[in-house]
């Protein structure tokens, strides 16, 4: 089972996220559908991680492991969901 910080939707960038809508490869649907994917997947990660680093209160051992220290994890749970 995945854990939260394990997501694969942080693999675009924005820029790259935004070219699949203007590629001439991908229909328009086809890149919108999939940027839209992407920013919910951000969403529902990055809330599932602060709601994780308030409640069960990771310590530095187990942010650690995923190869974070607080700040960081602190960090990425604050970013938008529009931001890589």
């Amino acid at each position: 089972m995945k854990t939260m910080l394990e997501g694969d939707f942080n693999r675009f960038t924005q820029q790259q996220a935004l070219s699949l809508i203007n590629s001439h490869h991908l229909d328009r649907k086809h890149g919108l559908r999939q940027m839209l994917a992407l920013w919910l997947g951000r969403y529902k990660e990055r809330r599932g991680m602060r709601r994780d680093l308030r409640t069960i209160g990771f310590n530095d051992a187990v942010l650690e492991d995923f190869g974070m220290t607080r700040h960081e994890a602190e960090r990425e749970a604050s970013k938008y969901f529009w931001q890589a």
